[in-house]
């Protein structure tokens, strides 16, 4: 298991508890989604930035962004923020409800350069049999892993964290704010920078799922809500 313990466990109890707050400037409550099903999610492919790996969401997609919409309706939310990937501001749109949304690089996933379009899902692993070194690094010293043609792992840490404790903090303070982003840097933010002693190998991050982190002043984050996707069930 991955040792995160969320203070609640349905989207309800989590949203009268959200509204319920009285913010303070150096408060917020920042929503993450993962964004909803691409093709290359759906063929199990890697998406890297290369612009025909940033593939549109599929007619299943669609639909999971209009249940999103739900939930992120229940909330005041002060500030909508998403990865600048076509994937996620498709995503985005129909919870945004016509507000304004600010595009950040810095939201974007890792990088995979070349090796975007290979295949990782358990019928076939096209990462793991051409390049089974790299594959290694990536399962077991992510830290240390280099993209041929991509990024650097670390460096895709550096820019994510520097992003989200600045920019998307900043336009959080005082208030709610909803991040449409991707797996990959939900993982990082939540196992490797506010909640080190959680388990990454085990985590599991759902398509158009969605989690919450509480933050108070100084205090230490609080995780609120961790991979909640009751919504895609009604």
């Amino acid at each position: 298991m991955h040792g995160l313990k969320p203070a609640f466990r349905s989207f309800s109890a989590f949203a009268n508890y959200a509204r319920s707050q009285r913010l303070g400037e150096k408060d917020s409550i920042v929503i993450f989604s993962r964004h909803c099903t691409s093709r290359f999610n759906q063929e199990r492919r890697i998406q890297s930035w290369a612009h025909t790996n940033d593939d549109v969401l599929t007619p299943k997609g669609h639909g999971e962004s209009k249940c999103i919409a739900g939930p992120a309706g229940r909330l005041p939310v002060k500030a909508f923020m998403s990865s600048d990937s076509i994937r996620a501001v498709q995503s985005i749109m129909p919870s945004a409800h016509g507000h304004e949304v600010h595009l950040f690089p810095f939201l974007r996933s890792f990088d995979f350069g070349s090796l975007g379009g290979l295949t990782y899902g358990f019928s076939g692993n096209e990462f793991e049999d051409r390049f089974p070194s790299l594959y290694d690094v990536w399962k077991t010293d992510r830290r240390n892993f280099v993209a041929p043609g991509g990024e650097k792992y670390r460096s895709f840490a550096e820019r994510l964290e520097t992003g989200f404790f600045g920019r998307v903090l900043e336009n959080s303070s005082g208030g709610i704010s909803f991040v449409m982003t991707h797996k990959a840097c939900i993982k990082h933010l939540l196992f490797c920078t506010m909640f080190p002693a959680a388990d990454l190998s085990s985590a599991v991050i759902d398509i158009a799922s969605l989690s919450a982190v509480g933050f108070a002043g100084n205090e230490p984050a609080e995780l609120l809500l961790f991979n909640n996707a009751e919504h895609l069930n009604r």
